[in-house]
């Protein structure tokens, strides 16, 4: 009788530890799949990120919503070495 039971136990143990095993691959699936869905949104987030820092994008903008324009001279300046006096300066 008493091997009974204790087989009965043991049954029931596997039982339950089957079950746990079980909601954990359930729980496994459920993070794998969330993480598919956050890594394809994330790469998405990348292309539209990429798309807004194209310097033509961000020309237009300034041109469309800031009213920039081209300039119409371009004047260069010449570094002048360090030390050395400014022209005009003082």
């Amino acid at each position: 009788m008493v091997s009974v039971i204790v087989v009965l136990i043991g049954l029931f143990g596997m039982a339950a530890f089957h079950a746990v095993i079980i909601e954990g691959q359930r729980d496994l699936e459920r993070l794998d799949a969330h993480a598919v869905e956050l890594r394809a949104e994330n790469d998405r987030l990348e292309v539209e990120v990429a798309a807004l820092l194209a310097p033509g994008r961000i020309e237009a903008e300034a041109k469309a919503r800031l009213g920039m324009v081209d300039p119409t001279d371009v004047t260069y300046l010449a570094p002048v070495p360090a030390g050395s006096a400014v022209p005009g300066g003082q």
